[in-house]
């Protein structure tokens, strides 16, 4: 390659590079890391039907965190506290909309 076509060819690979990355618009807001790990583990089972159920065993906040810790080692996850809290957050913003303890 000479060194003439050097810059034009970096320039068409950065234009290419840029065109297949994903466009987020601007009014869409970044995913929590909450939402990030429920839509990845969670997800495939627990669609809306099992969060809006009549028989639903979350009733407040420490029964949704126990929930949460309950089926992440189910399936073997490992979740640190702070990544079960941010679940927690995650589902109760989207579903439950718990009280929230006064401070």
């Amino acid at each position: 390659m000479t060194k003439a076509l050097l810059p034009t060819t970096l320039f068409v690979l950065s234009l290419s590079a840029l065109a297949a990355a994903p466009i987020q618009s601007l009014d869409e807001k970044p995913r929590s890391r909450g939402a990030l790990l429920y839509e990845t583990h969670c997800i495939a089972c627990h669609n809306t039907e099992v969060h809006w159920r009549d028989k639903t065993v979350v009733t407040n906040g420490d029964s949704l965190v126990s929930q949460v810790r309950r089926w992440q080692a189910s399936i073997g996850l490992r979740w640190g506290e702070d990544d079960i809290q941010e679940v927690v957050h995650h589902l109760d913003t989207l579903y439950y909309h718990l009280p929230q303890p006064k401070k």
